[in-house]
């Protein structure tokens, strides 16, 4: 069974949007399989649970199978030649200014797996900034929650940001053991799951889902016209889906949304009905 169902929707391959994923590294096959390594990536010959790339790999092949590979850039944040001008933690600044460097088009997905210091990427002014000008492009930027429990506060706007949860025996939402929470959360998703090639243990699955998720909806979305802005996007996951009650550290319990094909198809219709009405 599929980490996100869609019924009877089957999404057409020429009707994805370009993905730029940046990790920490990529697997070695990652070009043999089709897929553009950025230039100054790294890759690793690892494929147990120790590599979180190919994980996130396995996550979007699962997802959306018809994805061409030659539409993925995979950019890492270790990289081969690393430049002074950019003094961010882990060359995580180099990595997305690589992807600038693409001139990605309007409607492009751009995911980033990895944290500053166990934070959200959003914690580091400098690269929170890079993201909000990839989002002014165009782009919709998927982030993740973060490796350390902790209330997200810092401004997320047109940024989508995935935490990852588990559900508890009395039906709660727990947040995933290693993944912030609060209300700059977009949606939260499955935060362990088994691939074929790994679980994930001391990261949620959340991003590399709700990627696959994002490129599941700008499919459809694009099949009745253009692909979905990322205002857009952030409100269906907002409004739309399985209703949680996410439990925090001091006791209260937090609303927050799981998303399902149902709902978001149903809401991307209601987009184009209303343009269709314009």
């Amino acid at each position: 069974m599929s980490f996100f169902p869609t019924g009877s929707f089957n999404p057409l391959p020429d009707h994805f949007p370009l993905l730029y994923l940046i990790d920490t590294r990529w697997p070695d096959q990652a070009e043999a399989d089709g897929f553009v390594l950025e230039e100054y990536s790294l890759t690793d010959d690892r494929l147990n649970t120790d590599l979180h790339g190919a994980k996130t790999l396995a996550v979007l092949k699962d997802i959306v199978p018809q994805l061409p590979p030659t539409l993925v850039t995979l950019v890492s944040t270790d990289r081969k030649i690393e430049l002074k001008q950019f003094q961010s933690p882990g060359n995580i600044a180099e990595a997305i200014e690589a992807i600038r460097f693409y001139a990605p088009t309007r409607g492009s997905v751009v995911m980033i797996n990895v944290s500053v210091s166990g934070q959200s990427v959003l914690a580091d002014e400098h690269i929170a900034k890079q993201l909000t000008r990839l989002g002014r492009d165009g782009c919709v930027v998927i982030v993740s929650a973060g490796n350390t429990i902790n209330l997200l506060n810092t401004s997320s706007v047109g940024i989508i940001v995935a935490a990852g949860y588990t559900l508890s025996e009395e039906g709660t939402a727990d947040t995933f053991p290693n993944s912030a929470f609060g209300p700059n959360i977009t949606c939260y998703l499955p935060g362990k799951i088994q691939t074929s090639v790994g679980e994930f243990l001391r990261s949620s699955a959340a991003a590399a889902q709700l990627t696959g998720v994002v490129l599941v909806m700008q499919n459809y979305a694009r099949s009745k016209g253009r692909f979905l802005r990322a205002g857009e996007l952030k409100k269906m996951f907002r409004t739309t889906g399985k209703l949680l009650h996410i439990k925090t550290p001091e006791g209260p319990t937090l609303p927050g949304r799981s998303p399902n094909w149902i709902s978001l198809s149903t809401a991307i219709d209601r987009v184009f009905a209303r343009i269709s009405k314009q």
